[in-house]
């Protein structure tokens, strides 16, 4: 019986040391949550003083202007070491450690004459077991450039579409090639409790950084914030890109009979120059009916049998950027690309009718590096329009004969400079023309030329299975050309390569979209195996969610864009002033307020219903007078406040400052409320 009593003394002293550390535990937690405030808080003091706040908002929509003579500045996106504090995935031994550490130092972290009863204990170990596995938003070097805090010169935007990504990534918790694993990363996906986003329209970046005092709660909230580039303002466009994303997670069944996958669905619904434009100098102009039929008649006098529109071939501005290609973005991008050439000088949209081009290049390599000595540009009739030989800039030191196919008596009398194949690039061109190429990125690179259409073979062919490994240019066209290239003793062909990306290009065209891709086509068979006919897929977030049972809602101050509508048709519609119970089968609802305020008030009693709620409000003009521009931010700041304050704990919060008329330049906040931490000292902790 002795025994039995001190095995239980044992057991109960074992059980209280347990509650005793957790107990620190949660403390440290506490204080670490108290240290990320106060190092955020002196983060935008520091940003605060060090941004540039422009004269004028001219100038922050001109993001493409050179700046030459700026010298470039290092990011300030790290914390010195000594200012680092621990994130609470890190194993909890360390935290451990750290309230032994402080208990050692006569802290009063699990004193022992602190008493904690069963009930704290239990309830202290869920909260922190709930924390420990909760979703962690994190970003990545690409994010980390577009954060406010790196100085203006070196900082460069991300796209809405980066936003669009990570939406529908809290939404369905897939891997359909749609995760933002570009730009951040987001662990324990499935974890998120729900989603809440508020759109504030027009105000921009400027307007933000102008009026940072005003933001005071937000900026407490707030840890990333990061520069976006916004589609051309216009009222309700945000909310529309973001509900009808050009992605899409289970369409109607006629929709995978016809393209197979949601990855072909996705492709063939995006729109091809969607932020492209806003990128590069292109025509905002509407195509004319005659126009239209001018296209048509060309089509049918070409005898082009295109069995899709080969503008669903293109490269998107993500993928520009995650192929590598030399975009006009403003920061490290501009700078690293100052010397570089626009194609034309403005372009015209991209058609269906659009002519193609294929581009190849071939390098020496020089005392500078790999330098364009041969190009050829052939069009889609497969007649070679411009060929030249190059003479590089700096001493050839290596012809790279076997790849490039030049040699030293080639190149002897060779006199043209890469500044006159420019020009005549920029002559010939149509200012519409598509140009496509193997890898085209480094073509262009050679060319020190930047260009917004483009299809790249590497891209739109692969024979892996594998996105990350390219298909190489003689292996397509032996298998599917039936054409042995690249095999002369001479070395390569430029004019033999060019044909080749087109020939592939055109027999795509002539199939579907996902000929000659195995990702493609694998999912497709696997979307025949599981029957997908009976998961009906939709073109927004909000149909989605209401087939798989998940309940969204859109709030606006405004009416709703009429393409929205007409993507929200069937659906049921509330306005501010229905007092009509809505039928429990309709998941997806959408709401027009009387205002700013209604909308902000209703999207704080609905958000706890929804697995999705956005909350669009707009910010007129003369609510940014001068009179007037204070207090309009200081009631932004207040809205966003509010709707945080309804956000459930490991809910995902992200705020979109939309742009305003004369700048295409937004802001992005983000951040996953953290779970509430109950200790023995009857406080609680939280992010």
């Amino acid at each position: 019986m002795k025994k039995m009593k001190s095995n239980s003394t044992k057991k109960q002293e074992r059980l209280e040391k347990k509650k005793k550390k957790l107990a620190a535990l949660a403390e440290v937690m506490k204080l670490n949550d108290k240290d990320r405030q106060e190092i955020e808080s002196s983060k935008n003091s520091i940003s605060n003083s060090d941004d540039e706040v422009p004269a004028d908002k001219d100038k922050v929509s001109k993001r493409n202007e050179p700046a030459d003579h700026i010298e470039p500045k290092k990011k300030k996106v790290k914390l010195e070491e000594n200012s680092k504090i621990p994130e609470e995935s890190e194993k909890i031994e360390e935290s451990e450690n750290k309230s032994n550490d402080m208990k050692n130092d006569n802290s009063n972290l699990g004193n022992n004459d602190t008493e904690i009863s069963d009930e704290q204990y239990i309830t202290i170990k869920k909260s922190i077991n709930k924390r420990k596995h909760a979703p962690q938003f994190r970003l990545k070097e690409f994010g980390e450039f577009a954060l406010l805090s790196v100085d203006h010169d070196c900082r460069t935007p991300i796209f809405l579409t980066d936003i669009q990504h990570l939406l529908m990534g809290s939404l369905i918790n897939l891997d359909i090639g749609c995760i933002p694993n570009r730009w951040c990363t987001v662990e324990k996906l499935g974890k998120l409790s729900h989603t809440v986003v508020l759109i504030v329209e027009g105000i921009s970046l400027f307007h933000y950084l102008s009026y940072q005092n005003q933001f005071e709660e937000t900026n407490k909230i707030f840890e990333n914030k990061l520069e976006v580039i916004l589609p051309t303002f216009e009222e309700g466009k945000v909310l529309k890109e973001l509900a009808t994303v050009p992605l899409t997670a289970f369409q109607k069944d006629q929709l995978i009979e016809k393209y197979g996958s949601i990855e072909a669905a996705i492709e063939m619904n995006k729109d091809p120059i969607f932020m492209v434009k806003e990128v590069f100098p292109i025509e905002n102009t509407e195509i004319s009916e005659k126009i239209e039929i001018e296209n048509k008649l060309e089509r049918v006098s070409k005898e082009v049998e295109d069995k899709f529109p080969r503008t669903k071939l293109l490269l998107s501005a993500l993928q520009m950027v995650e192929e590598g290609y030399p975009l006009p973005l403003r920061g490290e991008l501009e700078r690293r690309y100052k010397s570089y050439k626009f194609t034309k000088n403005i372009y015209e949209n991209v058609t269906s009718t659009s002519p193609l081009f294929g581009v190849d290049c071939e390098m020496c390599r020089t005392s500078a590096g790999n330098e364009l000595t041969r190009i050829s540009i052939v069009d889609e009739n497969m007649e070679l329009v411009y060929e030249s030989l190059v003479r590089p800039k700096n001493v050839i030191i290596d012809y790279l004969t076997k790849y490039s196919g030049i040699t030293a008596e080639m190149m002897m009398n060779v006199t043209k400079q890469l500044h006159q194949v420019q020009e005549d690039v920029i002559k010939l061109l149509p200012s519409d023309a598509i140009l496509v190429g193997q890898s085209l990125n480094s073509d262009l690179h050679a060319m020190k030329m930047m260009h917004p259409y483009v299809i790249d073979t590497s891209v739109i062919f692969n024979l892996t299975g594998d996105r990350k490994r390219k298909s190489k240019l003689q292996v397509l066209a032996k298998e599917f050309l039936g054409e042995v290239i690249q095999k002369r003793i001479e070395g390569h062909d430029s004019i033999e390569d060019s044909k080749a990306s087109l020939k592939l290009t055109k027999l795509k065209l002539l199939n579907s979209l996902d000929y000659g891709d195995i990702v493609l086509m694998r999912k497709k068979e696997q979307n025949k195996a599981k029957k997908l006919g009976e998961m009906n897929i939709s073109n927004n977030f909000f149909a989605y969610v209401s087939k798989v049972e998940k309940r969204a809602t859109i709030i606006s101050a405004k009416e709703i864009p009429s393409e929205l509508k007409n993507e929200l048709d069937g659906h049921y519609k509330i306005n501010s002033d229905d007092t009509e119970t809505h039928p429990l089968q309709n998941k997806v609802h959408y709401y027009v307020t009387d205002g700013n305020k209604a909308a902000i008030s209703k999207a704080k009693e609905v958000v706890y219903d929804n697995s999705l709620t956005i909350c669009n409000v707009n910010i007129a003009p003369q609510q940014l007078e001068l009179s007037k521009v204070e207090k309009t931010m200081e009631n932004i700041d207040k809205w966003i406040r509010k709707i945080h304050e309804c956000v459930s704990s490991n809910g995902l919060f992200i705020v979109i400052i939309g742009g305003s008329p004369g700048s295409t330049s937004g802001v992005a906040m983000i951040k996953i409320k953290k779970h509430v931490i109950e200790s023995n000292s009857e406080t609680s902790i939280t992010a």
